[in-house]
C-alpha cells in the first residue's frame, strides 16, 4: 500500500496553526502583563522591550510545539490506519484543553506577579502548605475575584470562539501541499519535520536548545521577569521541586555527591579561627571573644515586609520609618543586606536554622523534627539563653508551633494567645500594638533570654484605618512615583509597624536597660517604586531589594 504525502502535509499544516495559535496568545499574556505593570520597569528602552519579547517568543515556540507534538508523532501512523478523522478530533481536544489550561493560568499569573514582581515559583506550594483560609481572604478583599473570574471566563470564550475559526482556516495546509512533485513533497515534509525539532529546541537546529539559565537578557529586573510564559514558568517551578524534593537533591546541587568534597572546595573560603575537620559541624563552628557582659535579653525582632530604603540616609526625612531610622542613627546599622528569600517562611526558616533557602520547605522536612545545629535557638541555649518565640499570626501557619518546638524554642505564643478584648487584626493576626503590649505584659525573665519576634501588620489586605492611627502622609513625597493603587497604604502600613517597634523598644529598654535589639525583615514591601533617574535606589537597583538590618543597645554597644 503507498503512502500518499498529501494527507501528511495538509494535517502537519493543521498542527502548525494550532502552534501559531498557541504561540499568539502566550505572546498575547506577555504583552498583557509588560502593559499592565509597566510603571515598575526601571530605566530600560525600546531595545531592551523588543530582546525581551524576541527572548520570550523562544519559550513559546518550544511550549507550542509541545503542545502540538502528540499530533504531529501520530499523524504518519493514523493516516496510514485510515483513521484521519481520529487525528482531527485530537486536534481540537488538544486545543481546547489548551484554552482551559492556559487562560486561567494567565488570569492567575497577573495575581500572582501583582503579589510578588514575579512570575510562577515555589511560592506557588504555599496554596496547599500556608494558611490556606487567609490567603482566599486576602484574595477575596485585594482582588475582587468574581470580576477576575468573570473576565476569564469571557476572554476564554473569546479565545475558543478564534481558535476555531483559526483551525478551519486553509491557509498553510495550502501552503504545505502546493508542491506537485513527489519529490518537492518530500522536501517540504523534511522542511516541515525540522521545524517542529527547532521549535522544540527553541528555535535553533544547533547549539544549546533554550534553557532557564536564558531567561535573563536585559539590565531591566521588571522586563527579565516577563520573559518566561506562565506554563514555562509553571513548568520549571514543578521540575525543581520535584529535583531538589527527592532523594537525590544533595546531588542536584553537588553532582559528586560528597559532602568531603563539597567542604574542600570552599574550604579557602572559610575564615580564620574555624576547625579544620571534616565533621560538618566542626568545621562550621566559629567561636568569637564576645563582650565582657552579655545582655540579660536579646529580641531578634524580625518585621513583615520592610524595605531598607525607607532607612537609608537619602531618604530617611520622608518619614515612613522614623523609628527605626533613629535606632540606626544611634546602633550598628548595616545597608547593604538583604533576605534570605522572597517570602516570609523562607527567610525566617533561615534565621531559625542558620540553613540557606534551597527551594524545599524546610519547616515540612523530616529532617526538621530534630533541632540543627545551627539554629539560632540550639546555639543560644547552649550560651545559657532561655529561648522564646513571639508570632502575631496564629500558630498553625506553615506548622510553625511544631517546627519552632523542634528547633529549640521553649516558650511559643501566636495569635491566638493575645486576641483579648479590644484586640484588633485580620485573618493573618493580631496587629503589631497587640503583639508588643502582649510580651511586655508578660513578667521578665529572671535568666538571660533570647526572643524571635515576628510581626504581621504590614501584609494584604492592608485593612487599617491609617487615618485614625495618625498616618501623616495623603500623597507620596517626590520624586517618589507610585507603581501600585495602594502604595501609599501599604507605606502606611510600614509606618505603623515602625512606630510600633519604637514604642516597644523604648518600653523593653525601661524594664531592662541591657537588652540587645536586632532588627531586620523577612523581605522587603513588595512595591516597585519608582525612584528618581540618578537616585541612590536606581543606580544601585540592589536597594530595593535591601531589607534594614540594625542593632541597637545603648549600654551595650559604642
Amino acid at each position: 500500500m503507498s503512502f500518499s504525502l498529501y494527507p501528511l502535509l495538509r494535517h502537519w499544516g493543521r498542527d502548525l496553526q494550532l502552534a501559531l495559535f498557541i504561540i499568539l496568545t502566550l505572546q498575547g499574556s506577555r504583552l498583557l502583563l509588560i502593559f499592565w505593570f509597566y510603571d515598575q520597569r526601571s530605566g530600560s528602552g525600546p531595545g531592551d522591550l523588543l530582546q525581551t519579547l524576541f527572548t520570550g517568543l523562544r519559550y513559546d515556540i518550544s511550549t507550542a510545539a509541545s503542545w502540538t507534538l502528540l499530533t504531529f508523532l501520530l499523524a504518519p501512523i493514523l493516516i496510514a490506519l485510515r483513521r484521519r478523522h481520529w487525528l482531527q478530533t485530537l486536534r481540537k481536544r488538544v486545543a481546547t484543553l489548551y484554552l482551559l489550561c492556559a487562560t486561567p493560568l494567565f488570569a492567575a499569573n497577573l495575581v500572582f506577579f501583582d503579589e510578588f514582581g514575579d512570575q510562577f515559583n515555589q511560592r506557588i506550594f504555599a496554596l496547599a502548605e500556608d494558611a490556606t483560609t487567609a490567603i482566599l481572604i486576602t484574595l477575596w478583599k485585594s482582588y475582587h475575584p468574581v470580576w477576575l473570574v468573570a473576565a476569564t471566563v469571557v476572554v476564554l470564550l473569546l479565545l475558543h470562539r478564534w481558535q476555531r475559526r483559526w483551525m478551519v482556516s486553509p491557509t498553510l495546509p495550502r501552503l504545505l501541499t502546493r508542491a506537485r512533485s513527489r519529490c518537492n513533497r518530500g522536501l517540504i515534509t523534511a522542511a516541515v519535520a525540522l521545524t517542529v525539532i527547532a521549535l522544540l529546541r527553541g528555535g535553533s537546529l544547533w547549539g544549546e536548545p533554550i534553557r532557564l539559565k536564558h531567561a535573563f537578557v536585559v539590565r531591566d529586573h521588571f522586563l527579565n521577569h516577563t520573559i518566561l510564559n506562565p506554563l514555562t514558568a509553571l513548568r520549571y517551578t514543578l521540575d525543581a521541586r520535584r529535583l531538589l524534593g527527592g532523594e537525590g537533591g544533595f546531588q542536584q546541587l553537588w553532582p559528586e555527591g560528597s559532602l568531603a568534597s563539597a567542604l574542600a572546595e570552599v574550604a579557602p573560603y572559610f575564615p580564620e579561627g574555624m576547625h579544620q575537620s571534616d565533621h560538618l559541624d566542626l568545621r562550621l563552628s566559629h567561636v568569637s571573644r564576645g563582650g565582657a557582659t552579655p545582655p540579660s535579653a536579646i529580641y531578634l525582632i524580625v518585621m513583615e515586609s520592610h524595605s531598607g530604603w525607607t532607612i537609608a540616609p537619602p531618604y530617611r526625612h520622608f518619614g515612613f520609618s522614623p523609628q527605626l531610622a533613629q535606632l540606626a542613627a544611634n546602633g550598628i546599622y548595616f545597608p547593604n543586606f538583604l533576605p534570605s528569600g522572597g517570602g516570609t517562611m523562607p527567610s525566617l526558616g533561615a534565621l531559625m536554622t542558620g540553613l540557606p533557602p534551597n527551594g524545599l520547605s524546610i519547616n515540612y522536612e523530616d529532617r526538621s523534627l530534630d533541632p540543627y545545629p545551627s539554629g539560632v535557638a540550639t546555639l543560644m541555649q547552649q550560651l545559657g539563653y532561655h529561648t522564646r518565640l513571639f508570632y502575631g499570626g496564629y500558630l498553625s501557619w506553615q506548622r510553625l508551633d511544631t517546627f519552632a518546638r523542634n528547633q529549640s524554642f521553649g516558650e511559643i505564643h501566636g495569635g491566638g494567645q493575645m486576641e483579648g478584648s479590644g484586640a484588633r487584626g485580620n485573618e493573618w493576626g493580631v496587629d503589631d500594638k497587640v503583639l508588643f503590649d502582649y510580651i511586655l505584659s508578660l513578667p521578665s525573665e529572671t535568666q538571660p533570654s533570647f526572643n524571635l519576634i515576628m510581626t504581621t501588620t504590614n501584609h494584604p489586605p492592608y485593612d487599617l484605618d491609617l487615618h485614625q492611627e495618625g498616618f501623616p502622609h495623603k500623597s507620596l513625597p517626590q520624586p517618589l512615583h507610585a507603581t501600585k493603587d495602594e502604595t501609599l497604604s501599604v507605606l502606611g502600613h510600614l509606618w505603623y509597624a515602625d512606630r510600633e517597634l519604637g514604642r516597644f523598644v523604648r518600653s523593653q529598654l525601661r524594664r531592662q536597660p541591657d537588652t540587645l535589639f536586632v532588627i531586620t525583615a523577612d523581605h522587603t514591601a513588595r512595591l516597585a517604586i519608582r525612584f528618581a533617574e540618578k537616585s541612590p535606589v536606581t543606580t544601585g537597583g540592589w536597594q530595593q531589594l535591601s531589607v534594614p538590618l540594625v542593632l541597637y543597645s545603648p549600654h551595650l554597644l559604642p
